[in-house]
């Protein structure tokens, strides 16, 4: 009874604010990527939130309230190493509590969110690609959960031994170099013909 109570009002908060404000313009997720070793990489999205607004955690109690932020793949290349943490750039932006909506316990995040999920990916030829989806209220009202698409080429994600290996100017070249070559600075002195006429 009580999910089915939740469910008619988030249709109803729904249906009155689908028409008053898009939810990609209150919530923008960025992606980024960092290897980590190996075909190991951590891939962090990042979520600016319009002020006054929220957005719900990765994890709630329960599936009777608020939709939560969820990472969605589609590509099937990748393996997911772990579940996802949650965050934000400050303690504060967070806040845990009893929401009155929904009658429960809940996680929100206002300002900004981020989302990170370490993946092992051996093949980089081809993108990561799926989708954020995430829901966002505010004092008055919710807005439909809404799918934000992503596709990160990790063929461009900065890889520091791959680096280093390319690098002329790595140390063990730079010793190399020096043994190989003759200080240019140290010339052979010309005989001096004083010491011609000396007698051993």
């Amino acid at each position: 009874m009580r999910s089915l109570f939740s469910l008619l009002l988030l249709c109803i908060l729904w249906m009155q604010a689908a028409q008053a404000q898009n939810p990609k313009s209150i919530v923008q997720w960025s992606p980024s990527a960092k290897h980590i070793q190996g075909d190991e990489y951590e891939l962090t999205f990042k979520a600016t939130i319009a002020e006054n607004w929220t957005v719900y955690s990765m994890y709630l109690e329960s599936d009777e309230g608020p939709i939560a932020t969820s990472i969605n793949f589609e590509s099937k290349h990748q393996k997911v190493l772990g579940k996802a943490t949650e965050g934000t750039s400050k303690a504060s932006y967070k806040k845990t509590g009893h929401d009155e909506t929904f009658d429960m316990q809940v996680t929100k995040y206002k300002h900004d969110m981020m989302l990170v999920q370490r993946i092992n990916c051996k093949d980089i030829s081809k993108p990561v690609t799926g989708y954020v989806e995430s829901m966002c209220c505010d004092d008055q009202r919710c807005l439909p959960p809404t799918s934000y698409d992503f596709s990160i080429d990790l063929t461009k994600v900065d890889r520091p031994e791959d680096n280093k290996k390319a690098s002329p100017d790595t140390p063990d070249n730079k010793t190399d170099v020096k043994s190989d070559q003759k200080d240019p600075k140290i010339e052979k002195k010309p005989e001096n013909p004083e010491d011609n006429n000396k007698v051993e």
